[in-house]
């Protein structure tokens, strides 16, 4: 049987794995203790690495780097801790740049899902589902988005009345020391206590960069997003994104 099956330790730390594709696509399966974590992959061109962690609690977090120049990510977070009901979380057509990063994270205590986007935008297609009693329900939110340098929180009020619910979507831009970190995951030093970049800088005596990072909110549009996919690759074109506030909270029903 294709695929990768995951063994849950009592230690629960984060595991880093390569994985490569069959003919384009992945898929990795983990069995929590009351659910189960897919993330899938379209459109892979070699040897993917992919971050999980805290997957025997009730916020299981992935993060995804995209070596492989992957098309499209799908994740789906089944939640079964709730006696008869199953709360499932689907974020799909989930793209970001090649080589790039981003933290998903399924908040407990319906907290939603959270979407760290350090270093460009990552758009997604997000389904919330409920099952219980023999009935499920389902809403969809079409072409979320979390900008460069943010994050992004989405919630529905009340999953006990999903059809009816607002979904809210919560942006707030990372703090520097937050971007800095994951920029230091993606970028590690490749040799040497800190690396050649630093050995080939003409400030030898400072070890860290004079330079704050810097990070511009931006809206992708809708057209912008399907160009993005054209493309396959790359950032979104700039003729397709317009500013936006550094903080915005939006409510859809």
């Amino acid at each position: 049987m294709d695929g990768l099956f995951f063994v849950l330790d009592k230690l629960g730390g984060p595991r880093l794995l390569d994985i490569r594709p069959s003919q384009g696509k992945y898929e990795a399966v983990f069995a929590l203790r009351r659910g189960s974590l897919a993330l899938r992959a379209f459109g892979a061109e070699g040897a993917d690495t992919v971050e999980v962690s805290q997957l025997g609690s009730c916020e299981p977090r992935v993060k995804l780097f995209n070596l492989a120049a992957v098309d499209e990510y799908e994740l789906v977070f089944r939640d079964g801790s709730r006696d008869g009901e199953v709360r499932e979380y689907r974020l799909s057509g989930l793209q970001l740049e090649p080589e790039s990063l981003v933290e998903v994270t399924f908040l407990g205590n319906d907290g939603g899902v959270r979407v760290d986007s350090p270093l460009g935008t990552t758009f997604f297609d997000l389904e919330l589902r409920r099952e219980a009693s023999g009935v499920a329900v389902a809403v969809t939110r079409p072409d979320v988005f979390a900008a460069a340098g943010h994050t992004v929180t989405v919630t529905p009020d009340d999953w006990s009345r999903l059809e009816q619910t607002s979904i809210e979507m919560v942006g707030t831009p990372l703090s520097p020391l937050a971007i800095e970190s994951y920029v230091g995951e993606l970028y590690e030093p490749s040799e040497g206590p800190v690396g050649p970049d630093f050995d080939a800088a003409g400030n030898i005596g400072a070890a860290r960069a004079e330079r704050p990072l810097t990070t511009r909110a931006t809206t992708p549009t809708r057209s912008c997003r399907a160009s993005w996919r054209r493309r396959r690759k790359g950032t979104p074109p700039t003729s397709c994104i317009a500013s936006c506030a550094a903080t915005s909270t939006s409510r859809w029903r």
